[in-house]
Parts: C-alpha cells; sequence; structure tokens
C-alpha cells in the first residue's frame, strides 16, 4: 500500500507536508512494516525517523508529513 499525496497511492494524504509517494506500508511474513520513499520531510515511527523499512507494531503513532495514524485490529 502506497501512502502520498498523489491520487494513485492507495491511501491519499493531502497536506503540503506530504510527499507525492511518500511511504510505503507492506506485510511482511505476517508483520505490517513501513518503508519511507525518500520523502523530503521523512517518516517516523514512535518519534523516529525511519531510514530503513520497519516493523510497525499496532497501536504505535506513524506521522506522514502533518498526518499521524496507528494500525489497530
Amino acid at each position: 500500500m502506497t501512502i502520498g499525496r498523489s491520487a494513485d497511492s492507495s491511501l491519499v494524504i493531502r497536506d503540503d507536508y506530504t510527499s507525492t509517494h511518500h511511504a510505503r506500508l507492506m506485510l511482511w511474513n505476517d508483520k505490517w512494516m513501513i518503508q519511507d520513499l525518500d520523502s523530503t520531510n521523512g517518516t517516523f515511527l514512535a518519534g523516529v525517523r525511519l531510514a530503513v523499512p520497519t516493523p510497525v507494531p499496532l497501536n504505535t503513532t506513524v506521522k506522514i508529513g502533518a498526518t499521524s495514524f496507528e494500525l489497530r485490529r
């Protein structure tokens, strides 16, 4: 699932701090992973800027641009 400002993203976030193709959320070996796609403002997990694809624990804040969300069951 791609995340970004582009209309062809799976999850469209419309804010000036989100890149056109900002991040990718993927299911890998039964774990959700998030990967920053070289965005200008970065992708953050629990306040830490991501440099490599990283597992996303449930109920942990992901911040992309000015938007925050969590994965929940």
